[in-house]
């Protein structure tokens, strides 16, 4: 499987250690500009924007912070994704990054349940919907 990691941070390079697998990283996906045509785990740091350039079977949303505002961060990648054309269906967020006994697992789960209940209706999400996500995930299962 082809996967770009949105985050070229600790999470992203967690990922790659304990859950790549069968998985080849095409690049990691970042919206910090400062890091954009830089190297991160001998793999390239790319805008978001290009993202449509690239021949992808999945993107991994791998950020640290699950808090409270790290749940809206999800959904204003989630929303940045749709404006990208990315369907629904090649959006993961992955709970192997995870201690099984973080809090955040429990977010992670229900994010992805209904993440992929959803992507067997809708294509791509408005920000309409995502709030919907939102509320449907309490926050109270971040940090």
């Amino acid at each position: 499987m082809k996967e770009i990691v949105f985050g070229a941070g600790e999470m992203g390079k967690r990922y790659c250690s304990e859950c790549g697998g069968d998985t080849t990283i095409l690049a990691f996906a970042d919206n910090d500009p400062a890091k954009w045509g830089k190297q991160f785990l001998g793999h390239r740091i790319i805008n978001p924007e290009s993202i449509q350039e690239e021949d992808y079977d999945r993107i991994v949303i791998a950020i640290y912070d699950l808090t409270a505002d790290g749940c809206k961060t999800v959904l204003d990648i989630l929303n940045q994704l749709s404006g990208l054309n990315v369907p629904l269906s090649k959006i993961a967020l992955p709970e192997c990054v995870y201690s099984q006994d973080d809090p955040r697992v429990d977010f992670v789960r229900r994010f992805a349940a209904i993440i992929t209940k959803t992507a067997l209706r809708v294509r791509r999400p408005s920000a309409v919907f995502t709030e919907g996500i939102l509320q449907r995930i309490s926050t109270s299962t971040c940090l």
